[in-house]
């Protein structure tokens, strides 16, 4: 049974169990479990092997990692930014700007409309305009013959003729068309420069020179 044991650990085992003393039973068994805990021994430097390999393997991907993210931190935007993504960009651009396009035209054909209806509206008022001015006119006339209540109604009539003055002076249609227009160039200017930001940095220059150069334009165009 102790031929069983390598040569080289055989003697210190008889040391350890002191084998003189054991019977047949005792030594197999003491053999036994030298064997099951040195099988132990080796599975359980299997797994920190293991272990070991895999952390070897995590620390080479983790540096890895931090040099590619580096290398990338380290590269202008336009080096990251593929041809398909500029192409995507710039389809989004157009698309935006074609749809500020419809969006505008909407709004055009609307303030169109406010502007009919502010023309008929300026009619009517011109048109009684005239009417509170002629009753006006001939309530002066009236009161000249120093009746007092010809004489408020004058005044009735005067003021409403100013009332309804200042009221066509209000409803002018260039201004309210002026009025309209503003706003809605207000709001496409905003919407242009929203696109701009979204933009790649190729593209964002050229869309910004040509809000400029719209800019300079209706600066000059003002007189």
């Amino acid at each position: 049974m102790l031929l069983s044991v390598p040569s080289e650990e055989r003697e210190e085992f008889v040391e350890e169990n002191n084998v003189v003393e054991m019977s047949n039973a005792e030594l197999k068994k003491a053999i036994k479990e030298r064997d099951e805990a040195l099988e132990k021994v080796s599975e359980l430097e299997g797994v920190r092997d293991d272990i070991a390999s895999a952390l070897t393997d995590v620390t080479a991907e983790r540096d890895r990692l931090k040099a590619e993210n580096k290398e990338l931190s380290s590269r202008p935007v336009d080096a990251i930014v593929t041809a398909t993504d500029k192409g995507d960009i710039e389809k989004a651009v157009d698309e935006a700007l074609r749809d500020a396009a419809e969006q505008h035209k909407r709004e055009m054909e609307e303030l169109q409309k406010k502007l009919d209806r502010e023309v008929k509206k300026n009619s009517k008022l011109e048109f009684e305009v005239k009417n509170a001015e002629q009753k006006a006119s001939d309530a002066e006339k009236n009161a000249s013959a120093g009746s007092e209540e010809y004489k408020r109604e004058a005044e009735r009539a005067k003021a409403e003729a100013d009332n309804l003055r200042r009221q066509l002076q209000m409803s002018d249609p260039v201004t309210a068309e002026f009025k309209g227009v503003f706003e809605q160039a207000s709001a496409m200017v905003v919407k242009l420069q929203t696109i701009i930001k979204s933009a790649s940095p190729e593209v964002a220059p050229r869309l910004q020179a040509a809000l400029s150069a719209l800019g300079k334009q209706l600066g000059g165009n003002n007189g």
